[in-house]
């Protein structure tokens, strides 16, 4: 069984605590549980690394990509700009 629940209300697994008021149900959830391979998911990777590009200034020749966030993604990542591909 889970342990006690933490004293600060604003707990949260990230990095931060969430914001007083907070509430699950602010959050859009019409893409949860669909996969990245489906038509929504889709639109949401490239939404997310158009606006990437557009927000950091990264010019229109080169690729944003999103990975895993794990030593293999980085891993294939730097084998991808390693050789060229």
């Amino acid at each position: 069984a889970p342990g006690p629940k933490p004293a600060n209300p604003e707990f949260s697994s990230g990095p931060c605590k969430k914001h007083p008021g907070f509430s699950i149900t602010s959050i859009p959830t019409s893409s949860l549980g669909r996969s990245h391979r489906s038509k929504l998911g889709k639109e949401r990777l490239k939404f997310a690394i158009d606006e990437t590009k557009r927000m950091l200034g990264i010019p229109d020749d080169y690729l944003v990509g999103i990975v895993p966030a794990s030593d293999t993604g980085a891993y294939e990542m730097a084998m991808w700009n390693m050789l060229g591909a």
